[in-house]
């Protein structure tokens, strides 16, 4: 379910028509801010602050800690982590089990590999993979 599907979708159905879906298992502050379209798998996390753009896939087990910032049409895969304060930009994905430490930044389009742990902020565009992760292409 890649992020340029669901932009597709979406311009298809057109951005008001698509409901935004919360499994009643996931764990969601009262103080977030969630755009249309956006899911949110059971056994989730999305912390005080934090604000889910539009189209944004939150998936099973994975944690938006306080303060973060996502984009429009951001996948996190199952146990993607995101610790406070971390600014992701448009149709990024982030793999399964994937940890972005706390502060950094996610440029537009970026892909982060599953198990990465990222320790410095993403140039939009880029796919990095490892631990700690590393830039792999553009």
């Amino acid at each position: 379910d890649p992020p340029a599907l669901r932009r597709k979708l979406t311009a298809l159905y057109g951005a008001s028509d698509v409901a935004s879906y919360v499994d009643p298992r996931a764990d969601v502050s009262a103080h977030a801010r969630i755009g249309q379209g956006v899911v949110v798998q059971r056994r989730a996390v999305v912390s005080a602050d934090v604000v889910l753009g539009d189209g944004a896939r939150i998936n099973i087990g994975a944690q938006v800690h306080h303060d973060c910032k996502l984009g429009a049409f951001v996948t996190l895969a199952p146990a993607a982590l995101l610790m406070g304060g971390v600014v992701v930009g448009s149709d990024v994905y982030i793999g399964a089990g994937a940890i972005v430490l706390q502060g950094l930044s996610i440029g537009d389009g970026a892909v982060i590999g599953a198990g990465a742990v990222v320790t410095r902020s993403v140039p939009p565009g880029t796919t990095v993979a490892g631990v700690p992760a590393r830039p792999i292409g553009r």
